[in-house]
């Protein structure tokens, strides 16, 4: 009986590693898969979210609605949050078709972070940034309507 239960024990060990072995394989390859449509999109959306709120933070900034010290933590975390995707869009290539959106994706990545870091530092850069930010949002729209025109 003690022979069965440690066969029975040894066994469902395996199998729960050998599960996680299936796991890990499947989430290696589903992370070093090229960008398609769908998740170069939801980068995109990402950026344009971030971009919007941060214009919209500047025009309240400029109103004297908010202290220079949150306004700029908020855009510190704003432009670590933007970090965090141009790292995912230099992470990995997209499909053959989407070289030259993925590219487009990283230079407006790059463009939000000019805009917000000298921003994060100081608050009074608030009114130099909104028609930079209201353009970035533009150019963000397009990209995402090309990647996505049903939406």
């Amino acid at each position: 009986m003690a022979d069965h239960a440690h066969r029975a024990a040894w066994m469902q060990a395996s199998l729960l590693i050998a599960s996680i072995a299936v796991l890990v394989i499947v989430l290696v390859i589903r992370l070093q898969r090229p960008f398609d449509r769908d998740t170069l999109a939801i980068q995109v959306e990402e950026l344009q979210s971030q971009s919007a709120e941060a214009a919209l933070l500047a025009r309240n900034a400029m109103g004297d609605r908010l202290a220079p010290g949150f306004v700029r933590q908020h855009v510190q975390q704003l432009d670590d949050a933007g970090g965090r995707v141009w790292e995912s869009l230099h992470s990995k290539p997209a499909s053959p078709d989407l070289t030259a959106a993925l590219a487009r994706a990283q230079q407006l990545a790059s463009t939000l972070h000019a805009i917000l870091n000298p921003w994060s530092t100081d608050a009074a850069r608030a009114a130099q940034s909104i028609v930079p930010l209201d353009d970035l949002a533009q150019r963000l729209a397009a990209l995402d309507h090309q990647l996505k025109p049903a939406d």
